[in-house]
């Protein structure tokens, strides 16, 4: 024979059997009830039966019960919390492109916002994904990330990424944030919805932390700079100035010029007439051509 195993029912199951109880009570007695309220009564019925088996709830025992209000203590289910999706989270997150560069601290930000919903990064040879929220930039699994993309993508900043609000294949599996580059698989995409005004309060909430944050970081950047300002020691600077040349002085220039040019040209014709004579060979007679070109273009005179 085959041994009998003892079956452990949930309260949930001990919920519904006393419901089911209490609707079949008032069918027989022909009493019209209101199935919230009976809802009610089951949930005030059952710390009476929460330690007894479920055998235990008959017609006549449930008939007979009194309320039992159970201690904080005795609760087995955590209290009911509002939790944030991808798809209530504000279209200002996914609407834009950003570099590979620029991808690290923008999730960074997004985490610190939204810290319970997931976040995945991928290009078309790598993934990151990761739940929480990180602080820093600096030495996160984030920037390891950045540089593999950088090894990757070998500086292309045209290879842009691109953010969705994405659903994953499965019914339980929960709604993530998804930034990827052109040629990444993208997953399927959450048809927009109109978000409560519980969530919307939250998500505000959320919002309004994260802008607090950046505006305190830029006021730490711009005190930073005064600082450094102020460390840094003062150098006189002086603005260059023009020697303003006269008509007069322009004039004697020009002349100068005209009679040095003159001097030169009266050099090199008597060089050709030593050449034609026969004095200079020709490799002689370019190097004094070129003595004499020296002589009159130093200091820039003759141009």
């Amino acid at each position: 024979m085959s041994k009998k195993v003892k079956k452990n029912h949930t309260g949930v199951q001990k919920y519904n059997r006393i419901l089911q109880v209490l609707i079949q009570n008032a069918r027989e007695n022909d009493f019209k009830y209101d199935l919230k309220d009976f809802q009610q009564k089951a949930s005030s019925l059952y710390g009476g039966f929460r330690d007894k088996s479920i055998k235990k709830i008959t017609a006549k025992s449930v008939a007979e019960a009194k309320e039992v209000t159970l201690k904080p203590t005795q609760r087995k289910y955590k209290e009911k919390v509002t939790r944030i999706n991808a798809i209530d989270v504000p279209n200002r997150w996914f609407d834009g492109e950003w570099t590979f560069y620029e991808i690290g601290e923008w999730v960074i930000d997004f985490s610190q916002a939204y810290p319970t919903i997931p976040v995945v990064i991928k290009s078309a040879k790598n993934e990151l994904s990761f739940i929480g929220s990180i602080e820093n930039y600096d030495g996160s699994i984030v920037q390891e990330f950045v540089e593999v993309l950088r090894d990757e993508l070998k500086g292309d900043y045209q290879n842009t990424f691109i953010g969705v609000k994405a659903k994953p294949k499965g019914r339980r599996k929960r709604q993530f944030a998804f930034w990827g580059t052109t040629n990444a698989e993208f997953p399927s995409v959450i048809e927009p919805i109109k978000i409560s005004d519980e969530i919307k309060e939250l998500v505000d909430e959320r919002e309004e932390l994260i802008d607090t944050k950046r505006k305190l970081k830029k006021l730490a950047k711009k005190e930073s700079k005064k600082a450094e300002k102020k460390l840094l020691p003062k150098i006189e600077s002086v603005k260059p100035t023009l020697k303003k040349i006269t008509k007069k002085e322009s004039d004697k220039t020009n002349k100068d010029k005209i009679k040095l040019s003159e001097l030169r040209i009266k050099e090199i014709e008597m060089l050709k007439d030593d050449l034609k004579a026969g004095i200079y060979t020709k490799e002689e007679y370019k190097a004094e051509r070129e003595k004499i070109m020296n002589k009159y273009e130093k200091g820039g005179l003759i141009k």
